[in-house]
């Protein structure tokens, strides 16, 4: 009897769902690439192509190497054909103000199927102990209407053994509802006993 129950009230549920989704339509949700690429354009690349781009990131051994350094600056790329080139570039540059209070700037760019633009965040980090830190996060732009603002709690020390939680705020001036329009930076990914806990 009461797994007749559950069974009514899970189809229920999954009515009341699929009947909202459909009122709500197609419209009113947008769906988010892993490089903020809201639409689908036609790509250029060829099967082969992907084999290339996988030979042109960079390896693990590198990977760790780039997340243990305190900064830097690494370019990666290729040619996929005759009009299209792969690009990768990151760029972490920290800036040590006072024994407790750093400045970080980070910028990343990804280009393989359509041109991107440079995504920079400022970031004043002031840590009262070893074992917290808070920090002040920016996207400084000409159009403050387009200027992101946020902030972010870590706890433990970069670059291992560490738990971040991060909120960007994205086009702050903008919005009027701005507190429904949290999302998370890419690079909000701490690691805690060498396994890496993303909170995307």
């Amino acid at each position: 009897m009461a797994i007749l129950k559950l069974q009514r009230l899970s189809s229920f549920a999954f009515f009341m769902i699929a009947f909202i989704s459909l009122l709500t339509g197609p419209g009113f949700s947008k769906v988010w690439a892993f490089d903020d690429a809201s639409e689908i354009h036609h790509s250029y690349l060829n099967q082969e192509n992907f084999l290339d781009l996988k030979s042109y990131q960079f390896h693990k051994l590198k990977e760790d190497a780039w997340h243990e350094s305190p900064g830097g600056w690494r370019l990666t790329g290729g040619s996929l054909g005759l009009d299209l080139l792969y690009s990768h570039l990151e760029v972490r540059i920290p800036h040590t103000l006072s024994e407790e209070t750093t400045v970080l700037f980070h910028a990343s760019q990804e280009e393989f199927y359509e041109i991107k633009p440079f995504r920079y965040l400022v970031e004043v980090e002031w840590r009262p102990d070893d074992w917290a830190a808070f920090s002040l996060l920016g996207m400084p732009e000409y159009d403050k209407r387009k200027a992101d603002q946020g902030g972010s709690i870590t706890l433990g020390k970069r670059p291992w053994n560490f738990l971040r939680f991060q909120q960007l705020l994205q086009d702050l001036l903008q919005r009027k509802e701005f507190l429904r329009h949290f999302i998370l930076f890419p690079s909000s990914c701490g690691k805690l006993f060498g396994r890496c806990i993303s909170l995307e």
